[in-house]
């Protein structure tokens, strides 16, 4: 099993999924910059939209999207308790605000990092870049409130736990989480930790 990865992309979050579970698998590392030419040939032969995460199953099919990973992972790894228990309230919980981070929270980045490949003047560039980063803000917000205790969805832990951790290390960044979205950076704090999750944190940081 492959995955396409690179540090400070969502690649992180398939990395912790895929050791939460304890599936094994190899990693093709790229570089920020091959992420933003999308100059990777073999990744733009598995996904044509070159993002990540992109993983290739041993039978050769593709996975992407995180949150695909993760549910496939939590379905064929039942035990593993990447999320809650089926048929639980707090599974529930975790379903609605996974969906909400990646269909929600997650384009605020895909435009404001990307803003070329959306607006030709730069002057709309920037006007994207601020929008999105304003809105961002807001929705984290929303998030934050959200928030169980002492983890997201309550009394265990999850891969939303996962999530908080790994996309509070992106703008705005932790900092501006202990003002703003004090429930998340507590729990981002605490996931920080989790044995499922320390490795491919420390394998990610970006300085």
């Amino acid at each position: 099993m492959l995955l396409y990865a690179a540090a400070g992309t969502g690649s992180a979050l398939a990395e912790i999924a895929l050791d939460w579970a304890g599936v094994p698998y190899e990693r093709e590392v790229m570089t920020w910059e091959q992420v933003q030419a999308r100059s990777h040939s073999r990744l733009l032969v598995a996904n044509p939209l070159h993002q990540l995460p992109t993983l290739i199953l041993d039978n050769g099919q593709v996975l992407t999207e995180s949150a695909a990973i993760v549910l496939w992972l939590d379905e064929t790894c039942p035990d593993a308790g990447l999320l809650p228990a089926r048929g639980s309230a707090e599974r529930l919980h975790a379903l609605r605000w996974l969906m909400f981070l990646v269909t929600t929270v997650y384009p605020t980045f895909s435009y404001g990092d990307f803003p070329q490949r959306y607006v030709a003047d730069e002057t709309a560039q920037r006007e994207l870049v601020a929008s999105t980063k304003s809105r961002r803000k807001a929705l984290l917000q929303q998030v934050d409130q959200a928030a169980l205790s002492p983890w997201f969805c309550g009394e265990q832990p999850s891969m939303l736990d996962a999530y908080v951790a790994v996309m509070s290390t992106w703008s705005p960044r932790r900092p501006w989480f202990t003002q703003n979205a004090p429930r998340l950076y507590a729990i981002a704090q605490r996931a920080d930790e989790l044995p499922q999750v320390a490795p491919a944190m420390r394998r990610n940081r970006v300085e």
